[in-house]
């Protein structure tokens, strides 16, 4: 359960992003741990209506990508409780880009586009803007209101890919024996590869890489007083990946566990980062064990199945 700061209040969460997905399950967890919640998103309607529902709960709105908005989110932040802890998860390809990644043409061209050589000046810049450069703003501007307050654990997480992340502590091919002298067990993970690029969506995915290398040197400039991490989601089954028509049945048959991974999943994760003091610089999946599977058919369809058969 969340204790108290300095003040006599209640530890503050701020969920950058927090009416929807991934943010939506963070808010509600910290809520329900008795953290007072802060919700920023760019959806008033649904950021003031996840809000009402939880208890010790106020939302405000923040444009992401404009600095403006988020200097005035943070001077709402200071107002309203302060904060001890950031999460940030906001992020997503541009439309051109899953476009590409779906094999579709564009709408306006009506032309496939390649996802290397065939995207916008616009598109790329947007995919930067929503994925790196708003997570930039918010530790900026929020970092220095956690400074302020002395005396307590602080913490910030980003939520990064699996699409930039290699399985940790494994490249290529080794073998690594972990053993435990009280169980004596002894397990062998032989020849584990994880691929950058596996999934494509290239800006979005180096956009996330930025996320997690940013956070390494951050939790190195800010340490001791805020620790920094991020974590990895797997797909997850959230309103955003609803709508760019993600087949969730292939994910989860591709999947070791046999699961899609969701938003809940990844909220469980992030308070456990942001309540364990020794935790910083560092990243941890979350996915189902999906790393291990070739998947390359979450965002396409089924195949029909033939009329007759010879």
């Amino acid at each position: 359960m969340a204790g108290k700061n300095v003040a006599g209040n209640l530890e503050s969460v701020v969920v950058v992003g927090g009416a929807s997905g991934i943010g939506e399950a963070t808010s509600r967890l910290f809520a329900e741990k008795g953290y007072n919640a802060i919700i920023g998103d760019f959806d008033r309607m649904r950021g003031q209506r996840v809000s009402q529902h939880l208890a010790n709960s106020s939302y405000c709105h923040v444009d992401v990508a404009s600095e403006a908005s988020m200097r005035a989110f943070a001077g709402y932040v200071g107002e309203n409780g302060g904060i001890d802890h950031l999460v940030h998860t906001p992020g997503g390809p541009s439309g051109e880009e899953l476009l590409a990644e779906q094999g579709k043409k564009h709408p306006k061209t009506n032309a496939k586009i390649h996802p290397i050589t065939g995207l916008s000046p616009d598109a790329v810049y947007a995919t930067i803007e929503l994925n790196f450069l708003g997570y930039e703003r918010a530790v900026k501007h929020l970092t220095p209101l956690m400074l302020k307050r002395r005396g307590r654990d602080h913490s910030i997480c980003g939520i990064t890919s699996i699409n930039n992340s290699k399985s940790p502590k494994f490249s290529k091919i080794q073998k690594v024996i972990y053993y435990t002298r009280k169980s004596r067990n002894i397990s062998i993970i032989n020849e584990i590869c994880y691929k950058f690029g596996k999934y494509g969506l290239p800006i979005y995915s180096a956009m996330k890489a930025a996320v997690e290398a940013y956070s390494v040197v951050a939790a190195n400039k800010l340490g001791p007083r805020v620790r920094v991490n991020t974590v990895a989601p797997g797909s997850t089954y959230t309103p955003a990946t609803i709508k760019e028509k993600m087949n969730f049945k292939a994910v989860a048959q591709k999947t070791g566990l046999q699961r899609v991974t969701l938003p809940e999943d990844i909220a469980k994760e992030v308070y456990s980062m942001a309540t364990n003091p020794a935790v910083s610089g560092q990243s941890r999946v979350v996915d189902s064990l999906q790393f291990l599977a070739e998947d390359r058919s979450r965002y396409q369809r089924k195949k029909k199945k033939e009329a007759s058969k010879k």
